[in-house]
């Protein structure tokens, strides 16, 4: 595990190796495991997962992230939105890495709807599939498990979840960081800026 809580994976550590213990892990959790390993899970995730559990989202996926706006509204919202005068930033300065690394650049709003999602159209259509990840889709801890949308906005901080970190299993073949946007004047957390991409 990465010295900074916050980071799900340091340079040092074998992603594949990263993730067999962390979907061990998960499977403790479910199974309401006692032996848990605390230095497994890191605690803004445990912590998560217990908010999920408590808020009974389905960790099998059969229940995905519910859809709460059409295109037209969505498109609607974005456009009103404070970041959407952002969008042409954001992607300058997230686009190489995005391109690079096949990601999604993603913006949500301040209770986790998805409104705009901009990347590889096979990589789109892949997280729309797998995991309801589409405009206008609810992903807030209680919409979604964990993910770094929802957890950023639960936490009102930056986060990285990796793969079997996600509380949802089809979740669990994506990586995601995310960071919560705030209002300059009155500090109020507007939306979410978020990278996604394969696990």
């Amino acid at each position: 595990m990465s010295p900074n809580s916050w980071l799900a994976v340091d340079a040092g550590t074998t992603p594949k190796v990263r993730a067999q213990e962390l979907r061990f892990a998960w499977e403790r959790f479910l199974a309401d495991d006692d032996e848990e390993d605390p230095g497994i899970v890191r605690e803004a995730i445990a912590d998560s997962w217990r908010r999920c559990q408590v808020a009974g989202v389905d960790p099998t996926g059969s229940r995905k992230a519910p859809v709460i706006a059409d295109e037209g509204e969505t498109h609607e919202r974005f456009a009103e939105h404070p970041l959407a005068t952002a969008s042409a930033l954001i992607r300058e300065c997230l686009s190489a890495i995005a391109d690079e690394a096949g990601y999604l650049i993603v913006v949500s709003d301040a209770n986790g709807m998805l409104m705009t999602i901009e990347g590889s159209s096979q990589v789109r259509l892949r997280a729309a599939g797998d995991m309801n990840f589409a405009e206008g889709t609810l992903w807030s801890e209680g919409g979604a498990g964990t993910n770094a949308i929802g957890t950023a906005l639960a936490l009102d901080h930056a986060v990285q979840v990796f793969g079997p970190e996600h509380f949802s299993d089809p979740v669990q073949r994506w990586t995601c960081s995310a960071a919560p946007i705030h209002d300059p004047d009155t500090g109020a957390v507007i939306g979410v800026i978020d990278l996604t991409g394969d696990l």
